[in-house]
């Protein structure tokens, strides 16, 4: 080992031996450590290489440092955003809707509430309604049921109302309320001539306050019958509570020949019903009339008419002519019933004897 004093003179002041397992980091392994001039060129190029690579990495991982600092900064603004979002949400719904409580919020809220709820669903009052208990069920605020009151109801065996008579029949007709009903009842009983069963409509015709009892409305009956007829007739609670009359309504060419040709009071004389047919003779205003007009289409009474026999003399072989004899039958000894219009007769003849004619029953 040598000083040095100053920059010239230098001493030797001795000799250090060095191993070469000297521990790392020990002044031997500092002085046995080789420098550049100790190390091959192409080895000393190479172990730049990888010190200027060392570096390149060293600056690469600082800038990706600092990338990866600013993405865990946004990573904790978008946290904090989410954050702030769950908090407007829970107080935005606090005391609305929460379906663990079956919307218990609401029902606590109050009516105004319901019904606010109720519209922004799109749901009116019809969605607090309770249906009928039956299709007759008049309840008000009550929700329809399919066939309500009758209308378009499929009836059962067990809806049919039945009357064996028509004074039951006129006593459920009283209190009857406007709807359809499935009715059934003995032939030629409730209708002249007619199986009722089928569906009955009640219609009320008149305009009366909400109190008003149920026999006093007027009202307005049409029977459908099973096998095709449909009949109508009107309820009326003055002076007495009855029945108008039915009138087929569904007339076809068959019932008017038969209302026209067979219709008639079941007596010995075959007096005609309503709509019936007969020549008659009119035997003035009153007993001794002397002018005696029938006109057609005029109305008559029947207790001026007396039913009209012709006889003609007969034989079996060839053509004759025969002068008919009219056999007329006194008002005293039988008139008919009802009151008729005349269908033949002009009003220049008059006569002071009795005037046939053809009439037809009106009532």
């Amino acid at each position: 080992m040598y000083l040095k004093r100053d920059w010239r003179d230098e001493y030797c002041v001795g000799d250090i031996a060095v191993y070469d397992d000297s521990k790392p980091g020990t002044l031997n392994d500092f002085l046995t450590a080789p420098d550049e001039g100790d190390l091959k060129p192409d080895v000393v190029k190479r172990f730049e290489e990888m010190v200027a690579q060392a570096q390149q990495s060293a600056g690469a991982a600082a800038g990706n440092a600092q990338q990866t600092a600013q993405d865990v900064a946004a990573a904790a603004g978008y946290a904090r955003a989410a954050e702030q979002a769950k908090n407007d949400i829970d107080a935005a719904l606090t005391g609305t809707l929460k379906m663990a409580n079956h919307l218990s919020e609401i029902a606590a809220a109050g009516e105004k509430a319901q019904q606010k709820s109720r519209d922004n669903l799109g749901l009116k009052s019809a969605a607090t309604m309770e249906a009928q208990s039956d299709i007759y069920d008049r309840t008000k605020g009550r929700l329809a049921i399919p066939g309500a009151f009758g209308f378009g109801c499929a009836f059962l065996p067990e809806d049919v109302i039945r009357f064996d008579t028509k004074s039951d029949f006129l006593a459920w007709v009283r209190n009857a309320l406007p709807g359809e009903y499935s009715v059934a009842g003995p032939y030629d009983i409730i209708i002249p001539d007619t199986r009722f069963e089928g569906v009955l409509s009640i219609r009320w015709t008149d305009a009366r306050p909400e109190t008003t009892e149920p026999r006093y409305r007027a009202k307005s009956l049409t029977f459908y019958g099973i096998n095709g007829p449909i009949y109508h007739t009107r309820y009326c609670y003055w002076p007495i509570s009855r029945l108008t009359g039915w009138v087929k309504i569904n007339i076809t060419t068959e019932d008017i020949i038969y209302r026209i040709v067979a219709s008639s009071v079941r007596n010995r004389w075959g007096d005609p019903d309503i709509g019936g047919l007969i020549i008659a003779a009119y035997q003035g205003e009153a007993d001794g009339d002397k002018v005696i007009r029938l006109v057609r289409g005029q109305s008559y009474r029947g207790s001026r008419l007396g039913p009209v026999g012709i006889s003609v003399p007969s034989t079996p072989t060839g053509t004759y002519i025969a002068s008919p004899q009219f056999f007329i039958t006194g008002c005293s000894e039988h008139s008919l019933p009802g009151s008729y219009c005349a269908l033949s007769g002009g009003p220049d003849a008059h006569v002071s004897g009795a005037m046939p004619g053809l009439f037809i029953r009106t009532s």
